[in-house]
């Protein structure tokens, strides 16, 4: 269908039931029980409404034998608010109606249709390795070496904070480290996937015995290497610090947490300037106070290089719901695209293709998620599969959990994140009863 240009439209002011009323395939419907959302995609309007007849009437314009294409009834022409919901719907270019003398039989709309090559627990070809599809490691993007477990550090957040977010931890038993075989061994059977990135993690990552023959044979991958330290363990790191600087494709995240140490972090900024290491600093804030001095250091440091990450301890939930949670306008100033909702309607863009690797030698999706295999024991290709067919963090949906599952806006928000996970709830949204609320409001 051609959308008419606005400056020459003029609606009608009758609808008859010789009229098609007709969707525009760039339109993400949303049809629930208690309502109807109709999202245009490319200018990023919304059109809601619960009227029972409009929510009967779009749940008709949704059915397959339909293909976007209704006719209208006579009693549907005959109630105002059915006929303002059509107005409505031309008005902000989301849908037309045209005149049945004009189509001889239903009017043909494309009707856009997910369609995915390979999905979980797919059906397996003879040899029973790759599951609706050709080749699984296609699939891999991204992997989390946990190196070492032991860090000198006592940070607050430490025991949740990697649960979370991109972040290290320390280990409460004896010293675990990976071996570098180990490591180098799974990183040749990543060759010919689509791994594009691969993050190096502690625990303190500078005390593992062999760093910097670990820091050589990751530099021989193209994707990219993060290495993630606490801003306290760079201290005198300067060899190992060369080391990741003469790998173009390295990067230093560096993790601060509060209260700062100002006479170890000050120095951090034009140390790492020095070296000419690619860096990003990670405030992780707590409550109100964190978050005024992290926005204090940011002031400070003069640099776009910084970002805030709220972490959750256990008793601060409302802190979290005050920076984290989503209000109707968060999500629509985003202006997810069509290509954004097919994708949420099939697995989980934030969660997909990741796999992390502990210092124990267990691999898992997530830190949130079952062990998946072994590092040395399973193939990575095994690991891959085993994820793809009987894991859930790449294939958790917002339309799978309750409530997100009965909410008109469960394709329009972001995927679910490691925070859901913590917090115990699927929706960190400004909801009420799947109304929408303002922050604060009892």
């Amino acid at each position: 269908m051609i959308t008419p240009n606005p400056q020459h439209m003029t609606l009608p002011p009758l609808i008859d039931t010789r009229d098609w009323f007709y969707v525009e395939p760039y339109v993400h419907i949303s049809a629930k029980r208690d309502g109807v959302l109709l999202y245009n995609t490319l200018n990023g309007v919304v059109i809601e409404d619960d009227y029972p007849p409009v929510v009967r009437l779009v749940k008709r314009l949704r059915a397959r034998r339909s293909l976007l294409v209704v006719k209208l009834t006579s009693k549907e022409v005959g109630d105002g608010k059915v006929v303002a919901f059509v107005q409505k719907a031309r008005e902000a270019f989301v849908g037309d109606v045209l005149s049945e003398s004009f189509s001889r039989g239903r009017p043909i709309e494309m009707m856009p249709k997910l369609h995915v090559q390979r999905g979980p627990r797919g059906k397996a070809s003879k040899d029973g390795l790759v599951p609706a599809g050709k080749d699984v490691m296609a699939y891999l993007a991204q992997i989390s070496l946990y190196i070492i477990n032991s860090c000198d550090r006592r940070c607050p957040s430490c025991r949740q904070a990697y649960r979370q977010f991109l972040a290290c931890t320390r280990g409460t038993g004896h010293t675990e480290q990976l071996a570098v075989a180990d490591i180098e061994r799974l990183l040749e059977e990543s060759k010919g996937s689509g791994l594009a990135r691969i993050n190096i993690v502690g625990g303190d990552i500078f005390q593992h015995s062999q760093f910097a023959d670990l820091a050589e044979v990751v530099s021989r991958m193209r994707a990219v290497k993060v290495y993630v330290t606490h801003y306290a363990n760079l201290v005198a790191r300067g060899e190992y610090l060369s080391l990741i600087a003469a790998d173009k494709n390295a990067e230093l995240r560096i993790l601060a947490t509060f209260p700062l140490d100002r006479d170890r972090f000050d120095p951090v900024v034009p140390m790492l300037s020095r070296t000419g290491i690619h860096y990003g600093i990670d405030l992780i804030v707590q409550d109100e106070s964190d978050l005024r001095a992290a926005r204090a250091i940011v002031s400070d440091l003069k640099t776009e290089r910084v970002s805030f990450k709220a972490c959750f301890d256990g008793t601060n939930s409302a802190f979290l719901e005050n920076v984290l949670f989503m209000s109707r306008e968060d999500i629509l100033d985003a202006r997810p695209s069509l290509r954004d909702v097919f994708a949420r309607m099939a697995l989980n863009p934030l969660n997909f293709g990741k796999l992390v690797v502990f210092s124990d030698g267990t691999v898992r999706a997530s830190a949130n998620t079952p062990v998946l295999g072994r590092l040395g024991g399973d193939s990575l290709h095994e690991l891959v599969y085993e994820e793809v067919v009987n894991g859930g963090a790449w294939w958790t949906l917002r339309t799978s959990v309750r409530p997100c599952k009965v909410c008109t806006y469960s394709l329009l928000c972001p995927p679910l994140t490691h925070y859901e996970s913590v917090l115990g709830r699927s929706n960190l949204c400004h909801t009420r009863s799947g109304r929408w609320v303002s922050p604060g409001s009892s």
